[in-house]
């Protein structure tokens, strides 16, 4: 218990501290913590919508359930692509924030 409230009240000195040494970055590293926090959840909603349109167009329309199905894996890998990218720019973002 003691240990809690001990880390509870030395929090938000640490927050000011970083706040104070560069804020325009802790910003940016906030909205990137956002938005990957964010990614998982589209890329599930994704998976969702690619296993519909495949039992939607089983046996029928071909043509039109590969376009379909196709269209999620595409949207799937660029979900894919941003989680890299957003992870790549999170570690510049704490590089850059360490040395101010």
């Amino acid at each position: 218990m003691k240990f809690s409230r001990l880390f509870a009240s030395n929090i938000f000195r640490y927050l000011g501290f970083i706040w104070h040494s560069s804020p325009k970055w802790s910003i940016a590293s906030v909205l990137l913590v956002v938005f990957q926090g964010a990614l998982p959840l589209v890329t599930l909603y994704l998976i969702k919508l690619a296993v519909d349109s495949v039992v939607r167009f089983n046996g029928y329309e071909t043509i039109l359930g590969f376009n379909s199905v196709t269209f999620f894996i595409v949207l799937l890998e660029l979900a894919t692509l941003l989680e890299a990218v957003s992870s790549s720019t999170d570690r510049i973002v704490s590089l850059i924030q360490g040395n101010y």
